[in-house]
């Protein structure tokens, strides 16, 4: 009998899709929403379209 529910659960865990959240959807979500929450002035310095050239214009340089 124990024979068979650990075979049942071996099975189901083999065929249970893990369902993790996915971090692409959540950047974009919370890109979105900052978005949303500037002001039409904040927002043309925060947002440019892909093709622009300015969207190439960044750096990080880590403290010591």
């Amino acid at each position: 009998m124990k024979f068979i529910l650990h075979s049942l659960l071996a099975l189901s865990c083999a065929f249970t899709q893990l369902n993790a959240h996915d971090p692409a959807s959540d950047m974009a979500f919370a890109a979105k929403r900052f978005l949303q929450s500037l002001d039409a002035e904040t927002k043309k310095k925060a947002h440019f379209v892909f093709k622009h050239k300015e969207r190439e214009n960044w750096h990080f340089f880590p403290g010591p």
